[in-house]
């Protein structure tokens, strides 16, 4: 609703701020917890340290993904944020 014009169509700006919002975290902070996990884990247990590490970051995203809809429900947008 906020990126249609004129209640017709899509604008581009969605797909635009979609797209710069997943270059620009890519080039910033995105991938700094794949560098430091890397370095934190000795070599002995670094895969499996990292397949635990991913599987928490993983699950952990998608409850907040699943739970923020009944949470703006419940206690509003403003106390989601």
């Amino acid at each position: 609703s906020f990126f249609f014009f004129n209640d017709k169509e899509p604008s581009a700006l969605a797909l635009i701020s979609l797209i710069g919002y997943i270059a620009f975290f890519s080039l910033g902070f995105g991938p700094v917890p794949y560098l430091v996990m890397s370095e934190l884990f000795p070599l002995e247990v670094r895969e499996t340290g990292c397949s635990i590490a991913m599987l928490t970051n993983w699950m952990g995203a998608f409850m907040v993904t699943e739970c923020f809809a009944s949470l703006v429900l419940a206690i509003s947008a403003q106390g989601a944020f």
